[in-house]
């Protein structure tokens, strides 16, 4: 599972030709069945086509591979919750976006992934319009980000948002 950590690390950097590069070397026939390794590939899979911009084939990949993926442990059901989180938000369904990756952001012990997600979500308070909140969760991942990339974006952000 090495390489779909480097893949979220550089789908964070939007690297993703060289997430690209890093997925397709990925024999999916040998990703165990038992601990989400392939529902965890379906997701990065989905990603980089939602990021990329093509969102049809994300949308396939999504009904094809994932709708009935069967979810056995904890672990697949949040992974499904981040997918599921992840489709709504670039489908611009803020409303279901936000209550999945709010309900993943309390499940969730990795402190890097808490700020991507706490970046998500200042970024959906933007797009809805509420500023306030959208800086005030940007200055959360800017100041505790140090050099997450997501930090970054959240510095570059309120930079902006502090002009308007």
């Amino acid at each position: 599972m090495l390489k779909a950590d480097l893949i979220v690390g550089l789908l964070s950097m939007r690297k993703y030709e060289d997430a690209w590069d890093i997925l397709n070397e990925i024999d999916i026939k040998y990703l165990p069945k038992w601990d989400g390794s392939l529902l965890i590939y379906y997701n990065n899979e989905m990603s980089l086509y939602f990021n990329t911009g093509e969102i049809d084939k994300a949308k396939e990949i999504y009904e094809t591979k994932i709708k009935s993926y069967p979810i056995k442990i904890l672990n697949e059901s949040l992974t499904m919750d981040l997918i599921l989180a992840n489709k709504s938000f670039y489908e611009k369904e803020y409303n279901s976006s936000k209550e999945l990756f709010s309900k993943v952001l309390q499940n969730n012990k990795s402190k890097r992934l808490k700020l991507e997600f706490y970046y998500i979500l200042a970024n959906i308070a933007e797009q809805e319009g509420n500023i306030e909140e959208a800086i005030q969760k940007y200055k959360t991942v800017a100041e505790k980000g140090n050099k997450l990339y997501s930090a970054y974006l959240a510095r570059e952000k309120l930079k902006t948002l502090s002009i308007s």
